[in-house]
């Protein structure tokens, strides 16, 4: 293996091409690959709770949590509803 003196190899280009498209198609996110962590990660670049963050071990997994992330903060969180009183017998 003959690397440029200093340079460093570039992991998992698959993830990280997938994660520069998610990228470009989510522009109000930043998305990164974690080669540590083996996951994809998200960071909203919109008005959202400080810390709100997401991360899933697939791009469908994780846009589907940047939407769920998306709503929250567009429409505020579901109403909370009591659920019924458990039946005797």
């Amino acid at each position: 293996m003959n690397h440029d003196a200093g340079a460093t190899p570039c992991y998992d280009v698959a993830q990280r091409r997938i994660a520069a498209h998610l990228n470009r198609a989510h522009p109000n996110w930043h998305v990164l690959w974690g080669v540590h962590s083996r996951r994809f990660w998200a960071f909203p670049l919109f008005s959202a709770p400080p810390g709100t963050l997401v991360s899933a071990g697939t791009p469908d997994d994780l846009v589907a949590q940047m939407r769920q992330v998306e709503m929250i903060a567009q429409y505020g969180p579901p109403p909370y509803r009591q659920p019924p009183p458990a039946r005797p017998g």
